[in-house]
């Protein structure tokens, strides 16, 4: 599992290949025996813990657990005020904060 993107500095390593990316993303490979498929492509960080969760054969409320929401849950699924039931704008805002009491505050409001 991967937490953030690899760390670029000039003259590391893979710094000529990174450095005009854009695209760039966080690579997480998960294998279940089951043959689990997820509901959509991309999941965020917050999505993680749940999905994870679920993956162990335990069942979550609305498929949440703290701010995310399972990649497990159907769109049909997806709980209301949950992160994915943000608007884009919104949505993104949150994912790509990184103030942590912004984050203790959702986190807080999603107890």
């Amino acid at each position: 599992m991967g937490d953030h993107q690899k760390l670029l500095a000039p003259g590391a390593s893979f710094w000529d290949a990174l450095k005009d990316r854009e695209d760039r993303t966080i690579f997480n490979r998960v294998w279940s025996p089951d043959g689990v498929r997820f509901a959509r492509d991309q999941i965020d960080q917050f999505s993680m813990y749940p999905t994870l969760i679920e993956l162990a054969g335990i069942d979550l409320d609305g498929h949440r657990a703290g701010i995310g929401v399972s990649a497990l849950a159907d769109a049909d699924d997806v709980p209301r005020g949950s992160m994915l039931d943000l608007q884009a704008s919104e949505y993104s805002a949150v994912v790509q904060s990184r103030a942590a009491g912004f984050y203790r505050e959702l986190w807080d409001s999603a107890q």
